[in-house]
């Protein structure tokens, strides 16, 4: 039996008097309608209301371009004999300037004066091989340890039976003093020494004799074995007497010859090249074939019409490299097929090839 206030809405809407099956039909026709307005409501739109499919376009895509090096120039050799005086290495050179580090913990500070002379005479070793060398070999004191390739550390008499040094693990058994390369790599046909150590030892009695020993072992950090004329700084025996042994021009001739190429050489180790309509994205690295640190330089691009400054150059030790991404360079005009990079040196002329600083690069596909 339905509920009485179905029956009077019913009456009230349709306007008759039903009867209960009458009322069922009229719901069911009712639920039949509801059931179709919600199928259309959630259902496919009518076939002209359908969003248009993405339709694949082909459009005029910029298909990335390769770029290569051509007829880059070869690494030039080094040409050099191995030199008829005694050496510790064969073909033995530092960079320049020789940065040393004077090692102060080193110092009894109960004996200031006693040091402060000893130092000064050590100095005075170093400046005995600049000038004899006329400036070929030179020497640049440094604060930090890790930037030196020269380690000088002193030491008194009653310290001289020290075996072992604690913060460089170098054994000596001193005399009057104690040098030698500790550390190196072998090198387009040099040995490139890295870390050299110097223990001083003061004759209190000479002085001076403490500046011949220093300048003797300053030799020895420089690669050189002990000459067989006693007149030498580098024989093997310290002379009694003062100033009777000097550094010879036998000792300048080897030098010269040695340090002839300590000089930089920064040619391209590696390039890639990706042009993109008018956008060049370079992969280069550049590497440091010389003997010497180079100076500050620059790369630079030139695309037929204009130079383009790529990157700054750091400084670059014997040996080593440094690699930029440049992304996204717009480069004129659009149509090209050939660039040439190029390395700026800045000004230096001291390079033993300053022939491989340009490389043309060329499309490749």
């Amino acid at each position: 039996m339905l509920k009485r206030d179905y029956k009077i809405g019913l009456s009230i809407n349709l306007g008759v008097n039903v009867t209960n099956q009458n009322i069922l039909c009229v719901l069911v026709i009712f639920s039949v309608l509801l059931v179709a307005g919600c199928v259309q409501t959630q259902g496919v739109l009518p076939e002209q209301e359908k969003p248009l499919q993405n339709t694949p376009h082909v459009s005029n895509a910029t298909i990335p371009e390769i770029y290569a090096p051509v007829n880059y120039e070869k690494l030039v050799e080094i040409f050099i004999d191995d030199t008829d005086y005694p050496v510790l290495l064969a073909n033995p050179v530092l960079d320049l300037p020789v940065r040393f580090y004077l090692n102060k913990s080193t110092i009894n500070y109960s004996y200031s004066t006693f040091y402060t002379g000893l130092i000064n005479d050590t100095i005075g070793g170093i400046n005995k091989w600049e000038v004899a060398t006329d400036g070929k070999v030179y020497f640049e004191e440094v604060d930090n340890p890790s930037e030196a390739s020269l380690i000088i550390n002193f030491v008194r008499f009653y310290e001289a039976n020290v075996t072992e040094v604690s913060d460089t693990g170098f054994s000596y058994t001193l005399k009057l003093g104690e040098g030698g390369p500790s550390d190196y790599i072998q090198y387009r046909g040099f040995t490139l020494i890295t870390k050299s150590h110097l223990f001083v030892l003061s004759d209190s009695n000479k002085r001076c004799r403490t500046v011949d020993a220093a300048t003797h072992e300053f030799g020895h950090a420089l690669g050189l074995g002990h000459d067989r004329e006693a007149g030498s700084i580098m024989f093997n025996s310290l002379s009694s007497e003062c100033n009777k042994q000097i550094i010879t021009h036998k000792l300048v001739s080897v030098l010269n010859k040695l340090y002839n190429w300590s000089k930089q050489d920064l040619r391209f180790d590696g390039i890639n090249a990706v042009k993109t309509g008018s956008l060049f994205s370079f992969d280069v690295t550049i590497r440091n074939y010389g003997l010497k640190t180079s100076g500050q330089s620059v790369l630079q691009v030139y695309d037929g019409v204009f130079f383009h400054k790529l990157a700054d150059i750091p400084e670059i030790g014997p040996g080593r490299s440094v690699s930029f991404l440049i992304e996204n360079k717009n480069l004129q005009p659009r149509g090209t097929e050939e660039l040439e990079l190029f390395i700026d040196p800045q000004g230096v002329q001291n390079e033993i090839n300053d022939r491989d600083n340009s490389v043309k690069i060329a499309k490749t596909s």
